[in-house]
């Protein structure tokens, strides 16, 4: 038995094809007039995938154009909390502006991730918000002095353990002196 056409061709005609390639191109452009159309194009009702890709295109216009982010950082907090519509339509829509903000690559990004990870009811969106705001932090540019003194620490912090656990082994075997505590 197949499955129904939608697991097979996620595009429910040509014409939403085309469309979304269309907005994928737009935002490899990286030309910051085409971001009211993105805008148009990601918010509810656009063709499902339609709208993942003007989200994702939008991510990479604000990602190269500093002027864009506050905007774009506005536009995907709408889309995070959104409640309008069929749940799917919410779900996808919500997991889309969550993929859009990793593709973001700013750290700005974070305050929405963290209150979607803790505030979402969906387990899989708050999944997907912490593994998004675990990928930021891992990628934040960090100067290599910073990663070395990190490593340093991680170090001694090792060592201080293993002298801990070693000193409760010693008085563990050491026996009690009456008198003394």
């Amino acid at each position: 038995r197949r499955p129904p056409r939608s697991t097979l061709f996620p595009y429910t005609t040509l014409s939403d094809l085309a469309q979304s390639a269309a907005l994928s191109a737009l935002g490899a452009l990286e030309d910051p007039d085409c971001w009211q159309m993105l805008v148009a194009h990601a918010d509810y009702g656009a063709a499902k995938m339609s709208r993942a890709a003007a989200m994702m295109a939008m991510a990479k216009l604000a990602k190269t154009h500093s002027q864009l982010k506050s905007e774009a950082l506005d536009c995907f907090r709408r889309f995070a909390w959104e409640k309008r519509g069929t749940p799917a339509a919410v779900f996808r829509g919500k997991l889309w502006a969550i993929q859009a903000l990793q593709t973001m690559d700013d750290l700005s990004a974070l305050p929405i991730l963290r209150e979607v990870e803790s505030n979402e009811a969906d387990g899989r969106l708050c999944r997907r918000a912490g593994d998004a705001v675990q990928a930021l932090l891992a990628s934040a540019k960090k100067p290599a002095e910073l990663k070395e003194l990190r490593e340093e620490l991680d170090g001694v912090l090792k060592e201080n353990k293993s002298f801990r656990d070693r000193l409760e082994v010693l008085e563990k075997k050491q026996p009690k002196r009456k008198g003394k505590p």
